[in-house]
């Protein structure tokens, strides 16, 4: 065991944080971590057990302006001691906040000079405030983008191979669904229409196809009034894994159940809107990707909004193109 510390961060979203769990494990063998995440993420954590040997900090997202939240994560972090942290690396689309490199700063002039080693992608804004800048490549998927991270500061082993089996364990559901949709990922710009959604559903129910949608509450509010008669799912994150593993099919925005989906070598349908699918893309055979056909100048824009009002870049996408997905993953 390595006498070093590390810190990892900001993990807010479940797919970045699922991207980063194989190379947490390998870490975890040599290294004390600290790994921040957002709340959001404890009860995947929880579910998983991966608590042993790291301890996960909560915070509130560092670029959100929650200033009572990142002075309690501040003093918290002055009274910890690391010698690396490392800044996670976001796509060339999106780009780590400059409130991040500014935090990492501020945090190692109060805690000392040589008190740890900042460390992150070169191409992130403000870089010029990490000790470390790597040439981190911002237009690779984002597994391979914290595998370079580490593997360029020589922390992983020479050839390591992440294993992507540590969620297959998870346990199915006794109630089978052929579809499983989730149909929001709690941002407008990553939401179906409610009559975009209607008509996909009322195709899919007319091949006896038995649905379920799936989401948080608040996901789940807009498709309330929907005619369709279709099954609703809010439990808890561990239900909601289970669930989406005893199906036979997802369809997903570009959000973490995605690349849940992609661990757990499900055939899977992403609804790739404002994401950029080269950063982003969920891996495995049985994926399936779809965008719209249209060349719209604003993809990918990777904003929580559409400056546009429409949603152009996902209500563009055809329901012919969903449902002969549908059919290829169904009868593949």
């Amino acid at each position: 065991m390595n006498n070093q510390t590390i810190l990892i961060g900001f993990y807010k979203g479940l797919g970045d944080f699922i991207n980063i769990v194989p190379i947490l494990i390998e870490l975890n063998k040599n290294f004390k971590l600290y790994v921040l995440v957002s709340p959001t993420i404890f009860p995947f954590i929880e579910h998983f057990n991966l608590t042993n040997g790291i301890t996960f900090i909560s915070f509130d997202t560092v670029s959100s302006g929650s200033y009572a939240g990142q002075l309690k994560l501040f003093f918290k972090l002055l009274a910890t001691k690391f010698d690396f942290f490392f800044i996670a690396p976001d796509p060339q689309s999106k780009n780590t906040s400059r409130l991040i490199p500014i935090f990492a700063r501020l945090l190692k002039i109060f805690k000392g000079k040589n008190s740890f080693v900042i460390v992150g992608s070169v191409f992130d804004r403000l870089s010029n405030f990490y000790d470390l800048r790597l040439p981190v490549s911002k237009l690779i998927p984002l597994l391979e983008r914290n595998l370079q991270l580490f593997s360029l500061t020589n922390f992983l082993p020479s050839g390591f191979i992440p294993n992507l089996n540590i969620f297959k364990k998870l346990d199915c559901s006794p109630v089978k669904y052929d579809v499983v949709i989730h149909p929001g990922a709690s941002s407008i710009n990553r939401t179906l229409p409610l009559e975009y959604l209607e008509s996909i559903v009322k195709c899919l129910t007319s091949k006896n196809l038995k649905i379920v949608l799936i989401g948080r509450d608040d996901d789940l509010k807009p498709y309330a009034d929907m005619s369709t008669s279709v099954e609703f799912f809010s439990g808890p994150l561990s239900s909601m894994l289970s669930l989406i593993k005893g199906s036979r099919l997802i369809i997903t925005m570009d959000s973490g159940f995605s690349h849940v989906a992609s661990m757990l070598g499900m055939h899977h349908i992403v609804l790739m809107g404002p994401g950029d699918v080269r950063a982003t893309p969920p891996s495995g055979v049985n994926s399936y990707v779809i965008h719209t056909k249209q060349q719209l100048e604003c993809m990918p824009c990777n904003s929580n909004r559409c400056f546009r009002g429409s949603n152009v870049c996902l209500t563009t996408i055809s329901p012919s193109q969903i449902l002969n997905a549908v059919d290829l993953a169904l009868n593949r």
